[in-house]
């Protein structure tokens, strides 16, 4: 029996769900002898699908520990010059974020475009990297050295959809009270990060899901809204592409129940979920 099958699988269906953006996410060693031409030559294999590009700053890997202190660590460079990330677009709303140790694909939502769901976002992604793979091995580059993966949903959730403030946010999604229950002190808004251990059914720690709430404001608009964002995290330890999707489909499944867990009732009609 396979990891997933071991467990609860979760996978909702909404008519119209509040993610605007997932990101599946490959980390690994970087690469020996990857430089910046080869960002340059891989956008030259890719550019008819990706016409588009852009640099910026390069993202620190964010490792996850289960030690004696239970924290999420981060691993810095302090290196006179490190490599920037590449940023490959197309007008799909399709986007390749590429730095010597990591490989990531977004789905991003359009105006008029609807969320493809997971699974055809996965396999849009092992497409892509498999093609990176490929391209590697034409520039005699060394094989990956896969430590981490991850996988991102972003969702935004309007106040309109729910109330008429950010302190109506008790609507939308289930928190512990922002009423304090005394006169002098209104709610106003609400800003929180949690953190749950993913674990296999031996209750060994397999990965972490970080939970991020925070008030937005619609810059088209000026409306307000909640940010609602949750990222399933492996633990370093894996290795191989198997190992990379399975953890995946683990991820997808912690993000969706904890997705479950959090918003009303409310919002799961208003969204239109399906065989609820």
């Amino acid at each position: 029996m396979g990891l997933l099958q071991s467990m609860n699988v979760v996978r909702p269906e909404f008519i119209d769900p509040p993610i605007i953006e997932q990101v599946f996410t490959v980390i690994f060693d970087k690469i020996p002898g990857f430089g910046i031409v080869d960002l340059g030559l891989f956008w030259s294999e890719i550019r008819d699908s990706f016409p588009h590009y852009s640099v910026a700053p390069r993202l620190p890997t964010q490792r996850e520990v289960f030690g004696p202190v239970d924290t999420a660590g981060f691993e810095f460079s302090v290196a006179a010059f490190d490599m920037p990330r590449l940023m490959y677009r197309n007008d799909g709303g399709e986007l390749i974020q590429l730095q010597d140790d990591r490989f990531s694909f977004n789905w991003a939502k359009q105006d008029g475009t609807i969320y493809p769901n997971s699974d055809v976002t996965a396999e849009r992604f092992w497409e892509l990297f498999s093609f990176f793979d490929a391209f590697l091995r034409t520039r005699n580059l060394p094989n990956l050295a896969i430590r981490q993966c991850e996988v991102t949903n972003l969702n935004i959730i309007p106040v309109a959809d729910f109330g008429n403030n950010y302190g109506d946010v008790g609507n939308a999604l289930k928190l512990d009270p922002l009423d304090l229950g005394v006169d002098f002190l209104v709610a106003e808004t609400y800003v929180r990060n949690r953190q749950h251990r993913i674990v296999d059914p031996e209750g060994k720690f397999i990965g972490r899901l970080h939970t991020a709430i925070s008030p937005v404001i619609n810059s088209q608009d000026n409306s307000q809204a909640y940010r609602l964002e949750l990222t399933a995290r492996s633990a370093p330890d894996i290795s191989d592409n198997k190992q990379v999707r399975t953890f995946f489909d683990v991820a997808r499944n912690s993000i969706n129940a904890g997705f479950l867990g959090i918003v009303t009732d409310e919002m799961r009609k208003k969204w239109g979920e399906i065989n609820a």
